[in-house]
């Protein structure tokens, strides 16, 4: 995932947070200070080899705080983020993130491309959010493949009143 911000001549500041690393998931965060509303960024990293349950997901949410985005490879498909279909892993995870009240952003094109021309190409790279208006967030597929993986652009609008921030 690639981020982008539109800051409208607002000051921030941007402080390294503690990274995770369980076997099932793992996790680098910033934290965007951002006129007293901070917005805590999460790349994520979920290998497909390890079965990761809805407590575990609901524990790593919970250790992000009030205002996230967490995006990344999660290796789970379901047609509410863009899949073509739903996995297991994808069922458990949209469970979690229904049962929390969060918000899922997608471009909603295929951000994986297998090299075995057996498999189908598929969304599995997206993003999960806690109150942060879909308004003010733009996420775009790019067809740089320079992995196996397209990156999604996420931009960011960021004001000075932000009472935007909240879900109404």
């Amino acid at each position: 995932m690639w981020w982008h911000s539109h800051f409208n001549k607002v000051k921030t500041q941007t402080l390294f947070l503690d990274n995770i690393s369980e076997e099932y998931l793992q996790a680098t965060k910033i934290c965007i200070e951002n006129c007293g509303q901070d917005i805590v960024i999460a790349s994520v990293y979920s290998p497909p080899r390890f079965t990761i349950s809805a407590d575990q997901y609901e524990e790593f949410y919970k250790s992000l705080g009030t205002r996230f985005l967490a995006a990344g490879d999660y290796n789970a498909k379901h047609t509410y983020w863009g899949s073509r279909l739903i996995t297991p892993r994808g069922r458990t995870l949209f469970n979690s993130i229904a049962k929390m009240g969060l918000d899922v952003i997608s471009s909603g094109e295929p951000t994986y491309w297998p090299s075995d021309r057996q498999k189908i190409p598929d969304v599995i790279d997206f993003g999960v959010t806690k109150n942060i208006s879909r308004e003010l967030v733009d996420v775009e597929a790019s067809l740089d493949l320079s992995s196996d993986h397209s990156p999604t652009i996420v931009s960011f609008a960021f004001h000075k009143d932000t009472s935007y921030l909240s879900h109404i």
